[in-house]
């Protein structure tokens, strides 16, 4: 049966998988292929990017997030290697599963890097993940290095830039991937509004909200970006009262409208990121 269950994964028939794990509860989902280099299901999974299975298989309670076939590959390895992002972006979500784990002394980075896996690099950097670039001079290169030898310039770029300015490049990136506040725990922004011909600023504390919105002009605003009127300490700074809210999209509480008379006539918002 765990055979079936392999051949399943590898395939991405991802019905069969979930019926034969709910008619074996018992089954060895961490069964090894010896005529595949002992390579597991979840490895096979990710290497031929068959996310619904990985998915699937990230919420068995049984599943080895890290189990290495003969070649030194984890799961994250597999998929980093044969660049399926969308495997890679379950992973990271997972704090168990170890991005730092050597192949023969080259990480998963080291081969996204070699491999030129611009967007998978990019969603590392915005999942917040450690990144350990690795030191040049060692037997083996280091991230940079390795994309410098094999020619993958966007790479170099980015990783030195990573390198260099760490928290701005992790956030450029998260505004480039539209997910600026889906990883970002608080944020500060000041927020001017233009009503009657006045100016008027203030400094509201952004919390975190999984989604995102695109303003007129195109830029992505993730959703939740409000003003909370419901926190007391907040209140106090903003010099609001009441629980109502103002968002970015323009929609005006009855607080915020009563204290500036009327409605703005338009919003523009800078921010600073302290992560």
């Amino acid at each position: 049966m765990e055979e079936m269950f392999f051949k399943a994964a590898q395939t991405g028939r991802v019905e069969d998988v979930k019926e034969i794990l709910r008619k074996n509860p018992k089954l060895n989902v961490n069964w090894k292929n010896l005529r595949m280099w002992s390579t597991a299901a979840l490895s096979i999974a990710c290497e031929n990017g068959h996310d619904s299975i990985v998915s699937i298989l990230l919420a068995h309670p049984d599943i080895d997030l890290n189990l290495q076939n003969d070649e030194g590959w984890t799961p994250f390895n597999s998929a980093c290697i044969n660049g399926f992002t969308s495997c890679v972006r379950l992973l990271l979500k997972d704090s168990r599963v170890k991005v730092d784990e050597p192949d023969d002394g080259y990480t998963p980075l080291m081969w996204a890097a070699h491999k030129g896996r611009l967007r998978i690099i990019k969603w590392w950097i915005a999942s917040g993940r450690e990144m350990d670039l690795g030191e040049p001079g060692n037997d083996k290169p280091d991230a940079i290095g390795a994309a410098k030898d094999a020619g993958k310039t966007e790479v170099v770029t980015l990783l030195e830039r990573f390198k260099e300015k760490p928290v701005e490049t992790r956030h450029a990136v998260r505004l480039e991937l539209g997910v600026a506040d889906e990883v970002a725990a608080e944020m500060f922004a000041l927020v001017v509004f233009v009503s009657d011909g006045l100016l008027q600023a203030t400094q509201v504390l952004l919390h975190r909200q999984p989604t995102t919105t695109r303003a007129s002009n195109g830029a992505v605003l993730p959703s939740g970006w409000l003003m909370q009127g419901d926190n007391p300490w907040q209140r106090q700074r903003n010099g609001f009262h009441g629980t109502g809210k103002e968002d970015l999209n323009g929609r005006t509480s009855p607080e915020l409208t009563n204290r500036m008379g009327s409605r703005p006539s338009s919003l523009f918002m800078t921010y600073v990121s302290f992560l």
